[in-house]
Parts: C-alpha cells; structure tokens; sequence
C-alpha cells in the first residue's frame, strides 16, 4: 500500500535474513522503539494462520522472550515487537 512504510520497509537498521522455510515475514529492528519485529509481508488484518507463524518464528530466533501485538504507531499493517530484544 503506497505510504505505508511497513509495506516496503527500507533497510535502516539491523534485518534477519534467510527465514527457515514456509514463514513469510521481514524481521527487522524498529527505528522508533529499538526491539526486533516480525512483519507481515501483507497490508491489512492478520490471516488466521499468521499468529501462530509470528510465534513460532520468535521461538525460533528470540527464544525466550515476549511479543507486544499492540500496534502503537502502524495499525493496519500485521506487526510485533518482541521485547527485550
């Protein structure tokens, strides 16, 4: 979607590249709060089977820690911080 910077994210901060197989998503550091998130590569609502996906893609690289689905700033993108990273 034109202007949603989630959408066609740039490549400012730190990325996670090479995603195990079947999760479709970008991983990168937030430039406004400093955490990793896990980002649909989407615009719009979650799918059904995305949230768990999120999920298992942080036991995967942030075993351990939390994920924030409150989407403070970008509401209608499918993102999540994981905290403490």
């Amino acid at each position: 979607m034109t202007g949603c910077e989630l959408c066609n994210p740039k490549r400012e901060t730190e990325w996670i590249d090479n995603l195990p197989a079947g999760f479709d998503f970008n991983v990168f550091r937030c430039r406004a709060h400093h955490e990793f998130m896990i980002v649909s590569k989407h615009h719009g609502e979650w799918e059904p089977h995305e949230r768990e996906l999120a999920e298992m893609l942080r036991d995967i690289l942030f075993p351990g820690k939390a994920i924030r689905w409150e989407q403070l700033s970008i509401g209608d993108h499918p993102h999540v911080h994981v905290v403490g990273t």
